[in-house]
C-alpha cells in the first residue's frame, strides 16, 4: 500500500502559478487590514465624542509579557 505524498510536485510548479496563488491569498488581507484599523479608530473617536468613560485600552486586552519559562530579557 502506497502512502499519500503531499507537496511532491511543489518545485515543478511554474512561478506564475505560485505568484497568482500568493496574490489571491495575501491581497484580501492587505486590503482589509487598513479598513479594520480605520473602523476601530472611528469607533473609539465616536465613543469618546459621546463622553464614554472607563474605556479599556489595547494593552488591557494583551496578556503580560512573561511566561513560566521566559522573561522579556531573554
Amino acid at each position: 500500500m502506497e502512502r499519500v505524498k503531499i507537496g511532491k510536485n511543489f518545485e515543478k510548479r511554474p512561478f506564475w502559478k505560485m505568484s497568482i496563488g500568493m496574490i489571491l491569498i495575501y491581497l484580501p488581507l492587505v486590503i482589509t487590514v487598513p479598513f479594520v484599523v480605520l473602523a476601530v479608530l472611528a469607533l473609539k473617536i465616536h465613543l469618546k465624542s459621546l463622553s464614554a468613560t472607563n474605556m479599556k485600552s489595547y494593552s488591557d486586552f494583551v496578556p503580560t509579557w512573561i511566561s513560566h519559562r521566559y522573561i522579556y530579557k531573554n
